[in-house]
């Protein structure tokens, strides 16, 4: 099976799409340089949040985790797989003028996935959802052939009901499915942050234990930390989280994996039981 480089993207990129032309263009590169092809994933929760403000309606969370009414799926659905997905294929396909064919799907095209109602901890949030399982066939087949997958969170149950997944969470399954020759998280942050609020250069499932047990990974980021650690495990390759902020660091597979913090399989501790998907915010 081919193994496409999956690269998931969060923070001010969404926000403001049309100022980030160096991104684009240097992901654009990414794309070409892969030999398998690039596939990117994105949420976009406080453009979500901006037009549920614009229609009168209040976003919730409950325990950190965003509350989707039925009412809401209008602005969600809009949002991120309308508003957010074009504006990313719009800005990678003029992207100086490199034309990648980047596409805009959700998590429904073709059953790319199945998704059903989650309740995490019994917590009723409405219409979100979990990925079940994936079907890696569409992706692969546009890989191959040469376009860019921009991947939405946006679900279907089985209800035929939209369903809203974390992006994080769609990012990992899709990197399951695909077998990702690596695992891209771009935030505003430039990796994990040690105690002096500097970026760990790699981490180990070990190392990440040892790093919460010392007080240095902490809140959120503890089941992020923990998740991209097992998945860089099953992946058995690595999954870096890294900032956008500094596009250089894209220009090849090799420059993305001595930037951030990047999580390095652990063989002797390899788990063939797959990756419990988190569920929260996106990382920070």
């Amino acid at each position: 099976m081919t193994q496409p480089i999956v690269v998931k993207i969060s923070g001010t990129p969404i926000e403001h799409v049309e100022a980030q032309t160096e991104l684009w263009a240097a992901l654009v590169s990414l794309a070409k340089q892969s030999e398998h092809g690039l596939i990117l994933v994105h949420g976009g929760g406080k453009i979500v949040d901006q037009r549920l403000a614009q229609m009168g309606l209040a976003s919730q969370r409950r325990q950190g985790l965003r509350v989707t009414p039925i009412e809401h799926l209008p602005c969600v659905v809009g949002a991120l797989a309308g508003e957010v997905n074009l504006a990313l294929v719009g800005a990678l396909n003029i992207a100086k003028g490199k034309n990648p064919r980047a596409i805009g799907l959700t998590l429904a095209d073709a059953n790319m996935t199945q998704v059903e109602i989650d309740t995490p901890d019994g917590i009723d949030i409405g219409r979100v959802g979990r990925v079940t399982h994936t079907d890696p066939a569409l992706l692969l087949s546009l890989t191959q052939a040469g376009f860019v997958p921009v991947v939405s969170s946006i679900g279907l149950g089985a209800d035929g009901i939209a369903l809203n997944v974390n992006a994080d969470d769609a990012a990992l399954a899709i990197a399951l499915a695909v077998r990702a020759s690596l695992l891209v998280y771009l935030t505003d942050q430039p990796g994990v942050l040690d105690q002096h609020k500097q970026p760990i250069a790699s981490l180990t499932m070990q190392d990440v234990e040892d790093n919460i047990a010392s007080g240095v990974i902490t809140d959120g980021m503890i089941p992020k930390a923990r998740a991209c650690a097992q998945a860089a495990d099953t992946l058995n390759t690595h999954v870096v989280v890294t900032s956008w902020k500094t596009p250089k660091h894209l220009a090849s597979p090799d420059a993305i994996r001595t930037s951030g913090t990047a999580f390095i399989p652990d063989t002797s501790a390899r788990t063939e039981a797959g990756i419990a998907l988190t569920h929260g915010k996106d990382i920070q």
